[in-house]
């Protein structure tokens, strides 16, 4: 997209008048007006060798994953899914049905037997095309991250890397599992956090710990990259303003704190308001052991 834009943007100057001349564009020397669309057409070879470059990577992340469209729903899938059905139907996750996972899986669940009814669509089918999709993301956020990172081909070659990497059958024996979810959630977090560095707009710092929270709340093994990125931002906070930035990373600290708070008061509130409080709060230990061992009598236990 900031392709695009770029692209769009330097064909509109094209047709505009340099700044300060007194000259129509029709008026200008011909040597000024061939450099530019020299200029031009050498950056639209740029941005369409860059578009090739993507598109062969999602073609190769796509042809890749084909042979697991075949993989039989998996356990934890089918736990998901029967999740999402009774959530759906009208019951509530942590009241009428259990499992110790976050409740953002679930709830991704839930979306896509909205826009692919079980009924309609199969559901193996389903989880797997989303998975597909997510890894897909996920590979394209990593590109865009070293891209801003490092540069393109470094990008590309990490996103490469991933599809690749992520396409073992090892890791698509399960269909759409949090893992994968999360994934995404925390590289476009580290995405954010790279944007906060160079513009510097606390906003876009509250954006990195939302998503990092939303990460949390499909699976907490996020947490240990969010820290660790909070530690890069006062870093770099510190090293570009010395220790007159201590305001400053007190301010970014905030609104990423804020951000990771969101989600997990939004869920406190809506199980809450449901009478499902208990169970929830009851899954939160890390190990799924411990939750297990303290599980509702009340509820079913979807395994």
């Amino acid at each position: 997209t900031g392709l695009v834009v770029s692209y769009l943007r330097r064909l509109w100057a094209l047709r505009r008048s340099p700044p300060g001349s007194p000259f129509p564009r029709r008026q200008l020397m011909r040597g000024e007006r061939v450099r530019d669309e020299a200029d031009l057409g050498e950056r639209g070879a740029v941005w369409w060798s860059r578009v090739a470059v993507v598109v062969g990577i999602v073609a190769v992340g796509a042809l890749a994953r084909l042979p697991t469209l075949r993989f039989p729903l998996d356990q934890d899938g089918s736990v998901f899914a029967y999740v999402a059905k009774v959530w759906s139907e009208g019951g509530v996750p942590y009241r009428d049905v259990w499992d110790h996972k976050p409740p953002l899986i679930y709830l991704a669940y839930r979306a896509l037997f909205f826009v692919a009814p079980p009924g309609a669509y199969d559901v193996n089918l389903t989880l797997r095309l989303s998975s597909l999709a997510c890894d897909l993301a996920t590979a394209l956020a990593v590109l865009a991250l070293c891209w801003r990172l490092f540069d393109f081909r470094r990008g590309a070659l990490a996103a490469l890397l991933c599809v690749c990497f992520t396409a073992a059958p090892f890791l698509q024996d399960e269909a759409f599992q949090p893992e994968r979810l999360t994934t995404l959630l925390t590289v476009a977090g580290l995405l954010a956090a790279v944007e906060y560095v160079r513009r510097r707009k606390l906003w876009i710092s509250g954006l990195s710990g939302l998503l990092f929270g939303l990460a949390l709340v499909t699976k907490q093994v996020a947490a240990p990259v969010g820290a660790l990125t909070w530690a890069w931002l006062t870093w770099e906070v510190l090293r570009s303003r010395g220790r007159g930035g201590w305001r400053r990373v007190l301010a970014h600290s905030l609104a990423m704190a804020l951000g990771v708070v969101v989600p997990w008061a939004v869920c406190f509130a809506y199980f809450a308001a449901r009478g499902a409080l208990a169970g929830f709060s009851c899954r939160m230990p890390a190990s799924s052991s411990s939750s297990m061992s303290c599980m509702p009598c009340s509820t079913t236990w979807t395994h």
